[in-house]
């Protein structure tokens, strides 16, 4: 099954997904996800019907998307 993004958008998705994650790896080198995944104590779930991963592995997702995100705006606020 073809992705639903036209490739320039895949590949800025990648590049994005990349830059995130060194700005993690640099800024947060004790990122407790990280650390997690490092130890292999991570479970990310498995691919099923075409893509969709087990709740494990999104409940992670939205953990680790949240916690930039607050990172981000304290930064912003100057906290």
């Amino acid at each position: 099954m073809a992705p639903p993004y036209p490739f320039p958008s895949q590949v800025k998705l990648v590049t994005a997904c990349c830059i995130i994650h060194n700005h993690i790896r640099r800024e947060h080198r004790n990122d407790w996800l990280f650390t997690m995944h490092e130890q292999g104590s991570v479970d990310t779930g498995e691919v099923r019907n075409g893509g969709v991963f087990e709740d494990v592995g999104i409940d992670a997702g939205s953990i680790l998307r949240d916690s930039i995100a607050e990172q981000m705006w304290s930064d912003i606020l100057g906290e």
